[in-house]
Parts: structure tokens; C-alpha cells; sequence
């Protein structure tokens, strides 16, 4: 199996450190540039996989600062096929929680492909992914189908309401959003 992946630095000072993970296989250990792509091949993998990204090394004073020191990824695939959007973001970022944040710590956060704290992203897959990739596709098309059906539904830990004034398919939708990419 081929993964690549597409990450971006973000950096005033220093470049950000990083390294990924093909289950417990360290496959790169080093600092991120502008925008960097890594291809691996993989030979011997286990029903079920992690691919992680970990951000290390940075000091708390480098988060308060205008020099703030962060990953970002930018686009995953597996043999050729690029994991949706909506997929990325609903995996874990455990974050290492740093000693002087105010806040809550909960054990990950979702909903976010900037790593800005020190932390590790976690995307699990399995070895047939064109079977993951059309399942979760169907997922996706069920989860709209019952939010067509209701009047509201859940997203980013909220309920939302459903516009009922609209009739429009899923391909409706693409075209729009293509059309207004495009210009």
C-alpha cells in the first residue's frame, strides 16, 4: 500500500519538528518546511492500522507568541485515493497538554488539521481501503439522508436546524461548490 501525505509548516523562527508513524514504525523523524509531501510503501501491514503525525518539540512560549510553531495537514491518501475532508477531521489529535493551558484537557480533540500544540494525530485504516473509502462515502449519504428527514441534526457538538426549503441532492451541492471554486 502507497500512503502520502501532504503536511504544511507553520513557522516565524524555527521549523516545526515532526514525525509520522506507520503503527509503531517511526517512518520519518525531522523538521516540516513550507509544504512538504512524504510517500510511503507499505508492505506488511496489520488488519488495522494507525498512521500518525506527532508534533514535538515545541515550547510553551512559542504558543503565546506571535512566533507561533505548528503542523498542518494538508491532504492523506491511500494508493491514490484522497481521504475526504469530512473523514480527516473527525479523527483524534491527543494533544500534550501543556502545563500552563487555563483550559479543559480532555484525552483528544477532533475537528481540527492545525497541530499547534505538541500532540499526535491519529488515522486509523485497514488494509482493503477502497472497501473503507466507499463505505465511509455510504456513511456519508446515510448521515445526509436522515438529516433530510429530520428537522435538525447534530454537528461540531451542537444541533443544528435543517433548511426544509431546500431541494437538493448531494451532486446538487458539488456542483455548486465547483462552480463557485471555479469562479
Amino acid at each position: 500500500m502507497q500512503i502520502t501525505v501532504k503536511l504544511r509548516g507553520h513557522a516565524n523562527q524555527r521549523q516545526p519538528k515532526v514525525k509520522l508513524w506507520i503503527n509503531r514504525d517511526c517512518v520519518y523523524d525531522g523538521t516540516l518546511g513550507q509544504e512538504q509531501t512524504f510517500v510511503f510503501d507499505v508492505d506488511n501491514l496489520l488488519p488495522t492500522n494507525i498512521f500518525g503525525i506527532e508534533h514535538h518539540g515545541k515550547d510553551d512560549n512559542e504558543t503565546t507568541s506571535t512566533a507561533d510553531v505548528a503542523v498542518e495537514l494538508v491532504s492523506l491518501a491511500f494508493n491514490g485515493l484522497a481521504v475526504p475532508d469530512t473523514v480527516l477531521y473527525d479523527k483524534p489529535y491527543y494533544v500534550n497538554w501543556s502545563e500552563v493551558w487555563p483550559g479543559d484537557r480532555p484525552e483528544f480533540i477532533k475537528n481540527t488539521l492545525y497541530f499547534g500544540w505538541n500532540g499526535t494525530y491519529k488515522f486509523d485504516f485497514t488494509g482493503d481501503i477502497k472497501r473503507q473509502y466507499f463505505r465511509q462515502f455510504w456513511h456519508d449519504e446515510a448521515q445526509a439522508h436522515q438529516n433530510q428527514n429530520s428537522d435538525e441534526f447534530y454537528r461540531d457538538g451542537e444541533f443544528v436546524a435543517v433548511d426544509n426549503g431546500v431541494d437538493a441532492t448531494i451532486f446538487d451541492l458539488e456542483r455548486i461548490i465547483m462552480r463557485d471554486k471555479l469562479g
